[in-house]
């Protein structure tokens, strides 16, 4: 698949999505509305039903009547506005099952083949599906045509990629033709004509919209990107030299490998700390084994120690080693 189809794979899950949360919205506040209509009609038919009585006088009008009518007109005001209020929502919803499942399965029905047609049909096919796109700084908006009279219901007639088209008159003669205007341009005026219809229901999605700037811009739609990873915090490298070279010595049968899958250590890494211990001037591992400033511990690494002692003289190593430790700004 190119790098554009996997985009528009990217973009048209992300609109799956939101349809399916429209769906799934759509069905709760149906839920609500149904629930409150019913508790609705069962207020009045009681207030019908106690009405009833006080008009054959068979009960009394006194204050209990009058507190209960009141209590219902009440609560039958508050459902009323709460219906109002839930059927406004669904209204800008404008989602119901059969219209969010036929543009599903538009999308997925032009996804499984926007690799095998001309780039023309790719666009008009797009342009079926959505009416316009608008990008906000947190989400995109996207209206989308509710239209089963303007989509075609497969692609297996559209022409493919590289298509030559050829008349057969009979089963052995093949006489190429040359029309005037190339397949991919018949089917894309076909389906432009066919957008040109007026008063075409629409659906409006608004789908959550993340950017990162990390090594470069990126953009990720309905989904927010994955957390980065934390660093694991500094380990002060002394410290740890020294827990392996005590494990080394109370356990002298132990080579490095076995030793290595004990300590969930590398081998390698194993001989390196203790050859950087036994080159280290004893003041210094003994001062070094108690840091715990991470500013530190992040430039007292291996790498950077095992550079320093490298160098030919041992006032300068000291100073190096001072320096190394003894200043935070030095390790960010």
């Amino acid at each position: 698949m190119s790098k554009k189809s996997t985009v528009c794979l990217q973009i048209f899950k992300a609109i799956g999505n939101a349809i399916r949360d429209a769906q799934i919205t759509f069905e709760k506040l149906q839920a609500q509305i149904n629930e409150k209509d019913a508790r609705v009609i069962e207020l009045k038919h009681q207030v019908d039903q106690l009405l009833n009585l006080a008009i054959k006088n068979s009960i009394s009008q006194g204050t209990t009547y009058k507190t209960k009518m009141a209590e219902f007109e009440k609560e039958i005001i508050t459902l009323e506005e709460e219906l109002d209020r839930l059927k406004a929502q669904r209204s800008v919803a404008q989602m119901d099952a059969s219209s969010g499942e036929f543009i599903y399965r538009n999308i997925r029905m032009i996804m499984e083949q926007i690799d095998n047609v001309p780039v023309d049909v790719q666009k008009s096919l797009l342009r079926m599906l959505v009416h316009s796109i608008v990008v906000y700084d947190e989400a995109v908006e996207i209206n989308m045509y509710i239209q089963p009279e303007c989509m075609p219901s497969t692609l297996a007639q559209l022409p493919l990629k590289e298509e030559n088209p050829a008349l057969i008159n009979d089963q052995n003669e093949v006489l190429a033709s040359t029309p005037s205007v190339s397949p991919e341009r018949q089917v894309w005026g076909l389906l432009l004509d066919k957008s040109r219809v007026t008063d075409v229901e629409q659906i409006q999605l608004v789908i959550s919209f993340y950017r990162r700037r990390y090594g470069k811009l990126e953009f990720s739609l309905d989904q927010p990107f994955p957390q980065k990873p934390q660093k694991p915090p500094p380990i002060n490298i002394i410290q740890q030299a020294l827990i392996v070279k005590t494990f080394i010595s109370a356990h002298p049968e132990e080579t490095y490998l076995s030793a290595a899958a004990k300590l969930n250590l590398h081998r390698k890494r194993i001989s390196k700390m203790l050859s950087m211990l036994d080159m280290l001037p004893p003041n210094f591992v003994e001062k070094a084994k108690d840091y715990t400033d991470p500013r530190i511990l992040y430039n007292m690494n291996v790498k950077n120690i095992n550079r320093i002692l490298c160098h030919p003289c041992p006032k300068t190593i000291e100073e190096k080693l001072n320096a190394l430790t003894s200043s935070p700004s030095n390790a960010q």
